[in-house]
């Protein structure tokens, strides 16, 4: 049986950073150079973006493309990628419902997620 995941509001708002990042509606923090490299700021700097290739002129955005990852977000948040995934599921399946108004919809939603728990 799989274990309950709790889902408390730092795991919350790392599920909800991973989520708009993926979507491209939030941005790492960073800039580009004067060759057009996307570097990360010191704060969105992680020890998971050493084993990253160095933006080149080739690939200026390899670095950036990584700082949109689970990987990188969950360190980011100090929780692990798999809580994050499992986490960002549940908040992407329950807002999408809540959104669209479809409350049936929902009730399944939480029926099918009975391994996560929200602690508040």
């Amino acid at each position: 049986m799989r274990e309950k995941l709790q889902i408390d509001s730092l795991l919350h708002a790392a599920a909800k950073t991973y989520l708009a990042r993926h979507d491209r509606v939030e941005h790492p923090a960073g800039g580009f150079d004067r060759a057009g490299r996307w570097v990360p700021s010191a704060i969105e700097r992680q020890d998971c973006c050493e084993c990253i290739r160095t933006p080149s002129r080739a690939y200026p955005y390899s670095l950036m493309l990584h700082c949109r990852s689970a990987e990188h977000v969950a360190n980011l948040f100090g929780v692990t990628p798999r809580e994050l995934r499992r986490a960002a599921r549940y908040v992407e399946a329950t807002s999408t419902a809540l959104e669209e108004g479809l409350l049936d919809e929902y009730l399944k939603i939480e029926e099918r997620f009975t391994h996560v728990e929200f602690v508040r």
